[in-house]
């Protein structure tokens, strides 16, 4: 740590420790970021995060992909799509599309202790009436808003309801599919989860058949260390290798948070710059564990030296504005040999 912040020091020294100070000011470059068009970087974001437009400025150079969180049904299980921030997405579609990004509408996500909306989504999926209006609703969406696909965050299945997510996600491929538009899923990152109910053999081979790739959850696989390198190799022996995904269709996931404080990568590095160079810190008596730059770059190339179709990241409001302390900026130099996280070198 103290080598770690020294590094840091002689960085901020040489660079103007301005760079820290007008880091909210920070505005997207005009360009499109030159990602290998076969490697993906995903970018989740939450519309009600009040970061939203910030990120959206900042971090939509180095993206290739961003997937807007979260829309959903209503709890009544009918089909029918709650209301929406229609005007914030009009605007993200037309920014990113503007710098050839595609954007996803991600249909999910979590809700606290009640399985997140599992609950309405197995309604939904099990009754022919409501899953038809349900998919109908969906491409309704996704032609009003000109988006490129829809991401299903649905977690988790259970195995007593496998056969009727398997029917759901079938059709609803089917559907998209037939419009030219793309379906994705977040998955749980490994086989099981001990933090909930998860398990993947939910998913079964014919529900897998129908995305065109996965977003790998590799984070959140305990309450603690909930990203560690190893749940990488197991999620990647677990996904391509038990399960026979082939490896351009997984996208390994990247967390922007801590556990179990739940804080975000900005509220880390912004408290000290050298947290960024290290995984856990000491935060309110605990220790408190997220992804370093260097884990982050680590990640990253393992994605790529493993055949990875990319990487994906929960989430961009999360992440430093900071150019030099920022996760997404952190994986752009993975990917074009930036040279940033050298910085962190531990000798």
């Amino acid at each position: 740590m103290p080598e770690c912040s020294r590094l840091f020091a002689h960085f901020l020294i040489a660079m103007g420790t301005s760079l820290l100070l007008t880091a909210c000011q920070h505005t997207a470059v005009h360009s499109t970021a030159n990602i290998d068009a076969e490697f993906k970087v995903i970018g989740y974001s939450s519309i009600k995060n009040p970061n939203y437009r910030q990120a959206l400025d900042v971090q939509l150079p180095y993206v290739t992909h961003i997937n807007i969180a979260f829309a959903n049904p209503t709890d009544d299980a009918s089909g029918a799509i709650q209301s929406v921030n229609g005007a914030l997405i009009d605007e993200t579609v037309e920014r990113a599309h503007a710098l050839n990004k595609q954007v996803f509408i991600s249909f999910g996500g979590w809700r606290g202790d009640d399985s997140g909306y599992d609950l309405v989504y197995e309604r939904i999926a099990a009754n022919d009436e409501a899953r038809s209006r349900f998919i109908h609703n969906i491409l309704a969406f996704v032609a009003r808003y000109q988006l490129d696909g829809v991401d299903m965050d649905w977690e988790y299945p259970r195995l007593e309801s496998a056969d009727d997510y398997e029917g759901f996600i079938v059709e609803l491929s089917q559907a998209l599919h037939a419009k030219g538009k793309q379906l994705s899923a977040a998955v749980i990152g490994t086989k099981n989860k001990v933090t909930d109910d998860g398990d993947a053999a939910a998913y079964s081979d014919k529900a897998l058949a129908g995305f065109d790739w996965l977003n790998m959850m590799t984070y959140d696989d305990r309450p603690d260390n909930h990203s560690p390198y190893d749940l990488v190799e197991r999620a990647f022996a677990y996904w391509v290798g038990e399960r026979q995904i082939p490896a351009e269709n997984v996208m390994l996931g990247l967390p922007a948070y801590a556990r179990p404080s739940w804080r975000s990568f900005a509220d880390i590095v912004k408290h000290d710059p050298a947290n960024a160079c290290v995984d856990n810190v000491q935060y309110q008596g605990k220790q408190d564990y997220y992804n370093g730059l260097p884990m982050i770059e680590r990640k990253t190339n393992f994605a790529r030296q493993h055949g990875l179709g990319g990487v994906m990241v929960w989430e961009l409001p999360l992440d430093s504005t900071t150019p030099e302390l920022s996760i997404m900026k952190t994986i752009y130099d993975s990917l074009h040999d930036g040279d940033f996280v050298d910085l962190c070198a531990i000798d």
